[in-house]
């Protein structure tokens, strides 16, 4: 990976969180709602996070 590319994807907020966990300065973190379940899951396996994935889906669309 280049620099440029580096560069590129921290500013990727889900690459940047994941880092953050990866780095021990969170704990996790919560995405989904506005990213596809390939993205997220994308960035975690990224930073070698996939012994600490965990889904959930709440469907929110407010029908029964």
């Amino acid at each position: 990976m280049t620099l440029d590319e580096c560069l590129k994807q921290i500013l990727d907020p889900l690459y940047f969180a994941n880092m953050m966990v990866r780095n021990g300065k969170t704990d996790g973190t919560v995405a989904g709602a506005t990213n596809t379940t390939a993205h997220t899951v994308r960035a975690a396996l990224h930073h070698q996070l996939a012994h600490r994935i965990q889904h959930c889906f709440i469907d929110n669309s407010g029908g029964h």
